[in-house]
C-alpha cells in the first residue's frame, strides 16, 4: 500500500504525522515492514527524525540506478537505510530531480519489498508529489485548525483531481484552552472543506507537549510505539486514522485493535476503582 503524506504548505506538522502513521501500523500489524520515503530535497526531516548517521544513501543514488538500467532488488537494498522495528528510510535526493519514470520505479519496487510505503511529499502544487498521489492508494493531507489554512486547500489542484483518495488530519488539533472551548472545531472545519467540494473524511490529532519532547530527544518513534494508550489522546486519534486506512483500503483484520481499545477502556475503569479505594483506606488507617 501507497500512503503519500502532504500539505497545502511548510510547518504544519506533515513529516512527524508520516513518521507517527508509519510507527502505528507497525504497533498495530506487528511483522509487516515499512518504508518511509523522503521527497524534500531542501530539508531532509525523515533522516533528521529517526537517523543520526552522517553518511547515508537515498534517492540520488536510486535514480542513478534507475538511470543507469542498473536497478534490481539488490541494488535497490543499497539506496535504504535499515531502522529497528521492520522500518527502512530512503533520505531526500539532492542533486538529481526524480522524473515520473523513476516515482513509477520506485514505487513498483517499494511494493514488491515492503508491505506499506509512506512517502513524505513536498508541500503545496509539485510536480513530483503529484506523480506519488497518481500511484497511491491514499493521500493524507495535514491540517492545522487555522482558517487561513484551510482555505489553501482550495488552492492545490492536485487534491481536486484526486478527491477520492483524501483525507485530512487537522493536526494540533485543540478543543480548549483554559477551560474555554474554542470555536472553531472539527465540524466547522468539515463544514468549510464541504463548501469547497472537499467531502473526504476529518481526523483531529490532538496538540500533545509530550510528542514535542520526544522529538526533541530523538526518540519520536518511541512515543507511539511505547505509548500507554491509557494516557494519550494523540494516540487514539492516530490509531482511528490508521484503522480507516486499513479497513477501506487493504484486506488486513483489524477487529482485534478494536478489542484492545474496549480492553484499555475497562482496565482505566479498575485502575480508577483501585487508585480511589487505596486513598480511602489510607485516609481510614490514619486517623
Amino acid at each position: 500500500m501507497l500512503i503519500s503524506v502532504t500539505a497545502p504548505r511548510k510547518g504544519l506538522g506533515q513529516t512527524i504525522t508520516a513518521i507517527n502513521i508509519g510507527a502505528m501500523l507497525t504497533k498495530i500489524l506487528k511483522n509487516e515492514k515499512i518504508i518511509f520515503v523522503d521527497t524534500n530535497q531542501y530539508c531532509k526531516d525523515i533522516e533528521y527524525y529517526l537517523s543520526d548517521a552522517t553518511f547515508t544513501k537515498g534517492l540520488d543514488e536510486f535514480i542513478s540506478l534507475h538511470n543507469s538500467g542498473l536497478l534490481n532488488e539488490e541494488s535497490f537494498s543499497s539506496c535504504i537505510k535499515k531502522m529497528k522495528f521492520n522500518i527502512d528510510i530512503m533520505s531526500a535526493h539532492k542533486f538529481y530531480e526524480i522524473t515520473e519514470d523513476n516515482i513509477k520505479a520506485l514505487t513498483e519496487c517499494a511494493n514488491e519489498l515492503y508491505n506499506f510505503t509512506i512517502v513524505d511529499a513536498s508541500s503545496g502544487n509539485n510536480n513530483a508529489s503529484e506523480h506519488f498521489f497518481d500511484r497511491s492508494e491514499m493521500i493524507v493531507v495535514v491540517l492545522n485548525p487555522i482558517k487561513g489554512v484551510i482555505k489553501m486547500v482550495d488552492e492545490i489542484e492536485a487534491y481536486k483531481k484526486h478527491k477520492d483518495k483524501l483525507i485530512f488530519v487537522v493536526n494540533r488539533y485543540v478543543e480548549k484552552m483554559g477551560g474555554v472551548k474554542l470555536e472553531y472545531k472539527i465540524p466547522q472545519i468539515k463544514k468549510e472543506l464541504r463548501e469547497m467540494g472537499f467531502d473526504s473524511p476529518v481526523f483531529p490529532l490532538q496538540y500533545d507537549v509530550e510528542l514535542i519532547n520526544e522529538c526533541n530527544y530523538g526518540a519520536v518513534l518511541n512515543f507511539v510505539l511505547g505509548a500507554n494508550f491509557n494516557d494519550i489522546n494523540y494516540i487514539f486519534n492516530l490509531e482511528k486514522i490508521v484503522e480507516y486506512a486499513l479497513r477501506k483500503h487493504t484486506k488486513y483484520d483489524v477487529s482485534d485493535v478494536v478489542v484492545r481499545k474496549k480492553k484499555s477502556k475497562a482496565l482505566r475503569y479498575f485502575d480508577l476503582i483501585k487508585k480511589y479505594n487505596i486513598k480511602i483506606l489510607r485516609r481510614y488507617f490514619t486517623r
